[in-house]
C-alpha cells in the first residue's frame, strides 16, 4: 500500500513538472534573450535578429515592450541598409497593431512584403502574404484573401517549408468554412493534423481541433464537436495558452447553450470573460458579452439587448463573423418585441455585410430571420420569399439546420395564406430533416454524460494550476516543492470523493444502457405485434369475404348459421392480439392514455384504439384492414374523433396525435 502511495507522488510531481513547464521554458527563453541582447553592444545585423526575436516572443504579452523593441529594431535596419531585418520589424508591427487597428497593420504587412520581395526572399513573401490574406479575410475581403493564400500555398509547396505548409493549409481551410464549404474546409483540416501530428506541433493541432469542432458543431453533429473541443482544450492547458483556454471554455459554453444548459454555459463564459480581462483583449470581451447576450434573449432575461449592443459597439471594424452574428441576433431580439423598423434596419445590415464577405451560413441565416420579421408583420409573399432564399442557401453549403428551421417556417408561412398544400409539403419535410436530426439523441446524451465528466475534471486541474502559479515563489524550486505538497493534500482529501463520483458514472452509464436497450427492445415488439395485427387482419378479411360470397350463393335454411359465423370472425377480429399489442404499446409510451384523457375524456374503446393507430403512423389502409372497416366509415370515424378533440380545420389529426 505505501510502495502504491509513494507511486502516486512520484506521479503528480512528474506531472506538475511537465504542466509547468511550457510557461517556464518561455520565460527563461525571453529572460535569456534579453541577457544575451544587454551583452551585445555592437549595433549590426546579429542585434537586429535579436530586438525581433524577442518582439515576436513579447508581442501577445507586452505590447508596448514588443513595440519598443520592434522600433528599434527598425531604426537600427534601416541604419545598417538591412533590409531583411526591416521587413520583418514591419511585420511584428503589423502583428501587434492588427488588434486595434486592422487597416494599419495591413499597410505595415504590405510594406514588409515590398521589402522581402526586393530582396526575393520566397520564405519571408510567403510569410508575409498570409499576413495579408488573414487580415483581408477580417476585413471582409474574402476573394483576395483566397487568392493571396493560394499564391503563397504554392511558394511554400515550392521551398518544402512544412511549417508555412501547415500554416497556410489552415488559414485556408477556414475561409472555405466560413464560405459553408465544410467538406473541402474538413478536407484541409485533415491535412493540417496528419502534418501537425508529425511535427509535433502542439499549438497548430490545438487550432486545428478547434476549428473541426466548430464545422462539426455547424452540421450538427453535437458528438464529434464536444469531443474535438475537449481535445483542444487538454492541448491548452498543457501549454498554459490563455487565448487558447479562453476559446475552449466559449465554445464548450456555446455547446451548452445549444443543448438549453444556460446556468453551466453562464457560468463557463464568466470563467471566459475573467480570462479575456486579464489579457485585456476587447475583442474577446464582445466575444464573451456576445454569448451571454444570446442567452440572456433566449430566457427572456431584461439585460439581453444591452449585452448584444455592447459587444456590437466593441465588434464593429474588426470581426466581420460576430458582426453578423450580432446584427442577426438584435434583429431577431426587436422582431419579438415588435419593433419592427430597428429590426428591419439591423437585418438589412447583416445581410449585406454577409453578402459582402461572401458568408453563406450567415447570409442564410439573415434571410430566414427576415422572414420572420415579415411574417410577424403578415407581410406573407416576402416572408416566404426570403424563406425560399434561406432554403436555398442552406441546401447548397449542405446546412441541415438551417434547412429544417427553413421548412418549419415555410409550413407555417403557407398555412397562414391558406395554400394547405404546399404547408404540409413543407411540414413533412421539416419533420423528416427533425426525425434524421435528432435519431441519435439517447446516444448523444450519454456521450455529454461523460464529456461533461471529462472536461469537469479538467476544469478543477486547470483552477488548481492557475491558483498554485499566482503565488509569488522566488525560485522554480521552491514552486514546485510547494504546488507538489497542494496536490498531494488535494489528492488525500479529495480521492474517496473522486471514487465514490467514478463509482457513480459507471452506475449511471450501465443505466443509461440498460434503458436504451429495453427501449429498443419494446419497440421491436410492437414492430412484431403490429405486423402480426395487420397478418391478422388481413386473414379474417379474407375469410370474411369469403364466406359472405357463400352466404349470397346458400339457400335460406343455411343462411343464419353463415350470417352467425361472419359474426364471430368480426368480433374476434376485433380483439385478436389487442391484448397483447396493447401492453406492448403502453411500456413503450406509458403515459399516452393519460395525455389523450386531458384532450377528452369522452373516447369510445373505439376512438381510443384508432388514436394508437395514429400515434404509430399508420396509413388508412391498414388501420381500415385491422379493425374491418371501410376506408369511407374510416375517414366519418376520423372526422367524430377531430370533434371530440376540438381540432381546428387547419390542424393535422395524425401530427396532433403524434406529438402527444
Amino acid at each position: 500500500m505505501r510502495a502504491i502511495f509513494y507511486k502516486t507522488i512520484r506521479i503528480i510531481l512528474f506531472s506538475s513538472l511537465i504542466s509547468l513547464s511550457p510557461g517556464i521554458s518561455q520565460n527563461i527563453s525571453i529572460e535569456r534573450q534579453e541577457t544575451a541582447l544587454a551583452d551585445h553592444g555592437h549595433p549590426d545585423t546579429a542585434k537586429v535578429n535579436r530586438l525581433n526575436e524577442l518582439a515576436y516572443e513579447l508581442y501577445k504579452k507586452d505590447t508596448s515592450k514588443a513595440r519598443s523593441y520592434t522600433e528599434q529594431a527598425s531604426e537600427l535596419s534601416t541604419r545598417l541598409d538591412y533590409p531583411e531585418g526591416k521587413a520583418k520589424s514591419l511585420w511584428i508591427l503589423g502583428l501587434i497593431t492588427q488588434k486595434s487597428d486592422k487597416r494599419d497593420a495591413l499597410h505595415y504587412f504590405k510594406e514588409a512584403l515590398q521589402l522581402a520581395e526586393s530582396t526575393h526572399d520566397r520564405a519571408a513573401i510567403c510569410n508575409y502574404l498570409m499576413a495579408i490574406g488573414n487580415i483581408s479575410k477580417e476585413l471582409g475581403d474574402k476573394k483576395s484573401s483566397k487568392h493571396i493564400l493560394d499564391s503563397a500555398l504554392q511558394i511554400a509547396e515550392t521551398l518544402k517549408d512544412r511549417s508555412l505548409q501547415i500554416k497556410l493549409l489552415y488559414n485556408i481551410s477556414r475561409n472555405l468554412s466560413s464560405e459553408g464549404d465544410y467538406a473541402g474546409a474538413l478536407g484541409k483540416l485533415r491535412q493540417v493534423e496528419q502534418m501537425a501530428t508529425q511535427a509535433a506541433d502542439k499549438q497548430m493541432l490545438r487550432r486545428t481541433y478547434a476549428s473541426m469542432a466548430y464545422i462539426f458543431k455547424q452540421q450538427g453533429k453535437i458528438t464529434q464537436a464536444m469531443e474535438y473541443y475537449l481535445s483542444a482544450f487538454k492541448i491548452c492547458e498543457r501549454l498554459d495558452d490563455q487565448p487558447g483556454i479562453f476559446n475552449a471554455l466559449v465554445n464548450i459554453a456555446g455547446i451548452k447553450t445549444e443543448l438549453k444548459e444556460y446556468e453551466p454555459a453562464l457560468k463557463d463564459l464568466r470563467q471566459a470573460l475573467r480570462v479575456a480581462e486579464k489579457l485585456d483583449d476587447p475583442g474577446m470581451q464582445s466575444v464573451c458579452f456576445t454569448n451571454m447576450g444570446y442567452i440572456y434573449k433566449n430566457t427572456g432575461h431584461p439585460d439581453a439587448l444591452p449585452f448584444l449592443q455592447k459587444a456590437l459597439a466593441m465588434a464593429r471594424g474588426g470581426n466581420i463573423n460576430q458582426t453578423i452574428s450580432l446584427l442577426i441576433n438584435i434583429g431577431d431580439f426587436h422582431t419579438e418585441h415588435k419593433h419592427y423598423e430597428e429590426a428591419r434596419l439591423s437585418l438589412e445590415e447583416a445581410l449585406e455585410k454577409a453578402r459582402e464577405a461572401e458568408i453563406k451560413f450567415a447570409y442564410g441565416e439573415a434571410l430566414k430571420q427576415l422572414s420572420e420579421l415579415y411574417h410577424a408583420q403578415r407581410q406573407y409573399a416576402t416572408a416566404i420569399d426570403y424563406a425560399n432564399q434561406a432554403l436555398r442557401v442552406s441546401q447548397e453549403i449542405g446546412y441541415l439546420d438551417l434547412e429544417r428551421k427553413s421548412h418549419e417556417s415555410l409550413a407555417e408561412f403557407y398555412a397562414s395564406t391558406g395554400n394547405y398544400k404546399m404547408a404540409y409539403q413543407n411540414h413533412i419535410l421539416f419533420k423528416q430533416l427533425n426525425d434524421s436530426i435528432l435519431n441519435d439523441k439517447n446516444i448523444r446524451k450519454i456521450t455529454q454524460l461523460e464529456s461533461d465528466y471529462a472536461y469537469d475534471k479538467e476544469k478543477q486541474r486547470y483552477e488548481l494550476e492557475k491558483a498554485s502559479q499566482q503565488l509569488k515563489i522566488k525560485s522554480q524550486r521552491n514552486l514546485i516543492l510547494l504546488l507538489s505538497f497542494m496536490l498531494i493534500l488535494i489528492f488525500i482529501l479529495f480521492y474517496q470523493i473522486h471514487r465514490a463520483n467514478r463509482l457513480k458514472k459507471k452506475m449511471l452509464q450501465l443505466e443509461v444502457y440498460k434503458t436504451n436497450n429495453e427501449l429498443e427492445l419494446r419497440q421491436k415488439e410492437i414492430a412484431s405485434a403490429t405486423l402480426k395485427l395487420v397478418q391478422n387482419a388481413q386473414s379474417d378479411a379474407y375469410c370474411i369475404k369469403a364466406l359472405e360470397k357463400i352466404e349470397d350463393n346458400t339457400k335460406e335454411s343455411k343462411e343464419q348459421d353463415i350470417h352467425s359465423l361472419i359474426n364471430h370472425y368480426k368480433n374476434k377480429s376485433g380483439h385478436t392480439n389487442w391484448q397483447e399489442f396493447e401492453t406492448l404499446f403502453l411500456k413503450v409510451n406509458s403515459d399516452f392514455y393519460e395525455k389523450l384523457n386531458q384532450q377528452c375524456l369522452s373516447l369510445t374503446p373505439n376512438e381510443r384504439k384508432l388514436c394508437v393507430f395514429l400515434k404509430l403512423n399508420m396509413n388508412n389502409k391498414d388501420i381500415s384492414q385491422i379493425t374491418l372497416q371501410s376506408e369511407e366509415a374510416l375517414k366519418k370515424a376520423r372526422m367524430r374523433l377531430r370533434k371530440k378533440l376540438g381540432l381546428q380545420r387547419d390542424e393535422n389529426l395524425s401530427t396532433f396525435i403524434q406529438y402527444l
